[in-house]
């Protein structure tokens, strides 16, 4: 068993890591050798270089940072044999660690994941979560192996999903959850007070990387369903639809909706995919069952605005069938 302080080398890049790492550099029973995070690139619609959220909040704690564009090969491999740490901690890094690597440490590489494994394996468990309709979610932190998310549970944390979540507020409050827990279950690991458990494959579930074509809404599913998918969408890659207006397709992002009605449409017609407006000036869709009150919305090119802002503009948007595609 290592003696305090425990020597970790801490892998991470997005918003979502740094709780946890801020949290072990304060614990006290914990010596960062050294931040592995994601390369600078280039962001938004001028390309400025810009550094991950990783490497920001470790140039804060005056921690060392490296920013390999590989894992792999022996220069990776005996860079990291010579730190000689006890254990990696792994957050939302975006890279897989190859297994020569995680076979370094004594007790491996530990992973702090935002789902209940083995629900939502990979790379949008919080997006999934919120979109499957699920009313809770956490935190599992494991002993990681070469494979996606498999590897055996030290400990779970758990958290209701709220009807108001997008995935921005839940990552939020899951890195927090997350950091809560990491070092205490790191130190009861290293004492021998906690073994791994292997996790049951046959219930496992997967969510992939989203993609901005992954936004596209599907007016044909309930408007219960398509609340939901706004929400899960948010920060990225939003949802979206498709307005043609004079012969031209134009792109509508809904930043933020409700649920008009479960079941019933908001026009008489009831035509899925329709635009209404109701008798107090808002506005809304039919759905595949039941309709979509629009709440704040974007078209391309323009600012975001409230959709009664937008129908003041834009009076021809009544009766305007949306579309999944152009």
């Amino acid at each position: 068993m290592p003696r305090e302080p425990y020597n970790i080398v801490f892998f991470g890049t997005s918003d979502f890591a740094v709780p946890v790492l801020q949290h072990l550099q304060t614990d006290g029973s914990f010596s960062i050798l050294q931040v592995v995070t994601q390369p600078d690139r280039p962001v938004g619609r001028k390309h400025v270089l810009t550094a991950p959220p990783v490497k920001r909040a470790a140039l804060e704690l005056g921690l060392s940072i490296v920013q390999p564009e590989s894992l792999r090969g022996h220069e990776a491999e005996s860079h990291f044999k010579n730190l000689n740490a006890d254990a990696y901690v792994v957050v939302s890094y975006g890279k897989i660690l190859p297994k020569r690597l995680l076979e370094l440490p004594k007790y491996g590489g530990i992973n702090v994941h935002a789902s209940l494994l083995p629900a939502y394996r990979g790379a949008s468990p919080i997006s999934a979560a919120i979109n499957a309709g699920d009313k809770e979610t956490g935190v599992t932190i494991m002993v990681m192996d070469e494979k996606m998310d498999e590897g055996p549970v030290l400990d779970y944390a758990r958290m209701p999903i709220s009807e108001e979540d997008t995935t921005a507020t839940l990552t939020h409050k899951l890195s927090e959850l997350g950091a809560d827990i990491i070092a205490p279950t790191l130190k009861a690991y290293f004492a021998g007070a906690l073994s791994p458990q292997a996790q049951d494959n046959a219930k496992a579930s997967y969510s992939g990387i989203l993609t901005r074509e992954d936004g596209r809404i599907d007016w044909s599913k309930s408007a219960v369903e398509i609340e939901r998918f706004v929400r899960a969408m948010q920060p990225w890659p939003e949802a979206f639809t498709f307005w043609t207006r004079g012969g031209k397709a134009q792109k509508l992002t809904i930043k933020k909706a409700s649920v008009l009605h479960p079941s019933a449409p908001c026009d008489a017609a009831g035509n899925t995919s329709v635009a209404c407006k109701l008798a107090d000036g808002t506005l809304a869709v039919n759905c595949g069952t039941g309709s979509l009150l629009l709440k704040t919305i974007q078209l391309e090119g323009k600012n975001e605005t409230d959709a009664k802002a937008f129908l003041n503009g834009h009076p021809d948007f009544i009766g305007s069938q949306l579309i999944y595609t152009l």
